[in-house]
Parts: C-alpha cells; structure tokens; sequence
C-alpha cells in the first residue's frame, strides 16, 4: 500500500501499490505531506506505524522525480500539494543477495609459496540474487590457513589486506589462488555478494 499522511501526523488515505508500481492519490487537499509504502492498512485518522516491507524485501532508496531521498526508510517527507498534480514519488524495494560458497575438492599442499588456484564454484555455487544478478564478490577478510592470496593478480598477505576487503567483478572471480601453510589444512575465504543494484548480501559465505 501507498499511505498519505497529513502534517498532523494522521493517515488520510490509503490506496494500493499496483504490480507496476504505480499509485495514485485522488482529490488530495492542498498542504504538506507524507508518503510511505508498507503492507500494512493503517486507519485512516490514525498516526502511521513504521513501514512494513513484504518478507525478505529491504528498502532501497526513494527519490522526487529523481531527487534521491537521503534517507532509506520507505518514507517521503515533505511533499507540497499545490493545485497541480505531484507526480514522480518513487519507491525502491528488493530482495538482497545470498553468498553461498563450498569447499572445493580435497587436493595435495603443494608446500611452500606455490599457489593454488580456487575454482570460481567454490563462490558461486549456492550465490544468488532472486531478482537480478551478482555483479561482484567481496572478499572480506584474509584467508585462515593461508600465507598469501592473489586476486587478479595482486597478492595480499594477512598483513597487507585491506580491511574493507577485495572487490572482485563476477566476471573474474576465477582469478584467485591462496599459499595455504604447509601441512593439512583447509583454507577458508569468507565472501559477500553484490547484486546488480548495488546491495550487498546480508550474509557471509565461505569458499
């Protein structure tokens, strides 16, 4: 739902948001207000509750005919209705992105500093983005059981990683390889995904 709500803080319309996105507010009288989205039905005359997104959706901006709302909150404020129709209220709303990740198979430590390359399905099995693409993986701290790790070719070791992570294209994310520590171990990169709108995954996987 679309709600209006008045400069007193009190809900006088509701409508419904229909598949397209778009809503329309009739016979609105002049003053300033409020729009939020939610699915919740508020009554009218009653102050609006915090928007309600549906499960598993998350805010994404909003924007006046393309004037970017600084705030992410599913809310508009301060909208001035005149005589003329206001239009251009939009909400942005999606489904973030989940990093997967899995061990890739079992192989000999070849010792020393000699690299071995991860397979890119050690990230991408299980990633997905359920309305869009991942456009990139965030490796977001070092490698345990590893003396380096190359990404595109640079290499990083625990002291030199940066410590927002390695963003790495979707497209290359078969350009890295790890120096495990001699011995039997099982190396670990923890990852994020980005989606094609920019949202990062609320989670870390694990190649």
């Amino acid at each position: 739902n679309a709600v209006l709500v008045n400069s007193a803080n009190q809900v006088v319309a509701v409508v419904p948001v229909a598949a397209n996105g778009a809503y329309v507010f009739n016979n609105v009288a002049v003053g300033t207000y409020s729009v939020l989205t939610t699915t919740a039905t508020p009554a009218l005359g009653s102050a609006p509750a915090v928007p309600v997104l549906p499960a598993g959706f998350i805010p994404t901006g909003e924007n006046v005919n393309g004037a970017i709302d600084p705030t992410t909150n599913s809310t508009l404020i301060n909208i001035a209705v005149t005589t003329a129709s206001v239009t251009g209220l939009n909400f942005g709303i999606e489904r973030p992105p989940t990093a997967g990740g899995t061990n890739a198979a079992p192989q000999p430590n070849p010792g020393g500093t000699t690299n071995v390359t991860v397979p890119a399905a050690a990230f991408t099995t299980g990633s997905t983005d359920p309305d869009g693409t991942i456009a990139s993986y965030v490796i977001t701290q070092f490698p345990t059981n590893a003396t380096s790790i190359t990404i595109n070719g640079t290499t990083y070791t625990a002291a030199t990683f940066p410590g927002t992570g390695v963003t790495i294209p979707a497209a290359q994310i078969g350009t890295v390889s790890v120096d495990p520590i001699d011995g039997s171990v099982l190396v670990s990169i923890p990852f994020a995904v980005v989606d094609n709108a920019g949202e990062i995954s609320p989670n870390t996987g694990n190649a």
